[in-house]
């Protein structure tokens, strides 16, 4: 948090840097990176749950200017007018992600973006409060009144299947991609929030639906479809979309169904259950499908995330 909320942190535009090193393992103490739709908020929120964990006023006071910096940088971000518009946008635009297979950040916004953005001004709201910044309060409290607005309308929210698209449309044929781990930001913000979510249950429980409707797989859930974008299932997802579910009161049969194959591939399959990897083979069961050797199919594709193997226990917290 302290080299976040300093040396990692641009002086000039708030944003945190994706690296506390040189990218490819370059020199330690030297931020580089991206710009991220899922690092400068998530330091906002881990900050808060910092604060959580400890009731450290003080703290909050002295980290308060920078996680002002950091906050009023995803605002601006997500406020900016969109080419050949004058009205605030009001979703994260043009940033990548973790999920940086993809040209995310080639698009005008992306569902996963969003949704952690909504949870992270939750999560700045109290620590404006905390610090006593009234004003501050008052910017973040009517981004966040805009982005609730703007996540569910036509540019994300496809009414009529009732599912989040992957990124606002940009007339090809991925205007209705269904991304799984979409939702990411709603299992924090229900992690970390008292059980509550920043928009209405039956948003999510009809979108998580479709996903597992459209991604699920032998081996967890695709990452992509409609059309398949790569052929893989990446290890956020299946937890994600298991917590979720559970939240939200799913059958606990139904609901443990994608982490459960996942986790069997792992355990039975595979036989490694600590050197997990970030991504597998899918079964190859829709087109484009990699291989179609069985020794390959639900078999290691990429290295290894640690991250990963710690979000598929995050469901023991539900």
């Amino acid at each position: 948090m302290e080299a976040w909320g300093s040396w990692a942190q641009d002086a000039k535009d708030g944003h945190v840097y994706e690296c506390l090193a040189g990218f490819g393992h370059g020199p330690l103490d030297h931020p580089s990176g991206r710009y991220m739709g899922d690092t400068t908020s998530i330091y906002v929120l881990e900050v808060y749950e910092l604060y959580m964990h400890t009731g450290n006023k003080t703290w909050v006071s002295e980290t308060w200017p920078a996680v002002k910096k950091a906050i009023d940088w995803c605002i601006s971000n997500a406020n900016a007018p969109a080419p050949n518009a004058t009205e605030p946008y009001g979703l994260p635009q043009k940033i990548t992600t973790t999920y940086d297979h993809f040209g995310f950040e080639r698009h005008q916004a992306v569902t996963y973006n969003a949704h952690i953005y909504l949870t992270a001004l939750n999560a700045a709201k109290v620590l404006a409060t905390t610090a006593s910044d009234e004003a501050s309060l008052a910017e973040i409290e009517k981004a966040f009144e805009l982005t609730q607005k703007s996540i569910v309308d036509e540019r994300l929210w496809n009414d009529t299947a009732k599912f989040f698209r992957c990124h606002t449309k940009d007339g090809t044929e991925g205007d209705n991609q269904i991304f799984t781990d979409s939702l990411y930001g709603q299992m924090l913000s229900h992690h970390h929030f008292g059980g509550n979510f920043t928009l209405a249950p039956e948003y999510l429980k009809s979108h998580l639906a479709y996903e597992w409707e459209r991604n699920a797989d032998t081996y967890g859930m695709r990452v992509l479809n409609d059309p398949v974008q790569e052929d893989s299932v990446w290890m956020n997802g299946p937890p994600t979309w298991t917590y979720l579910n559970l939240a939200l009161g799913t059958p606990d049969e139904a609901a443990w169904e994608p982490l459960k194959r996942m986790s069997e591939n792992f355990r039975m399959r595979l036989r490694d259950m600590w050197n997990l990897r970030a991504l597998t083979h899918t079964d190859g069961s829709v087109a484009p499908a990699e291989t179609k050797r069985p020794i390959e199919l639900g078999a290691p594709r990429e290295q290894g995330h640690c991250r990963g193997a710690l979000l598929s226990r995050s469901v023991f917290a539900v």
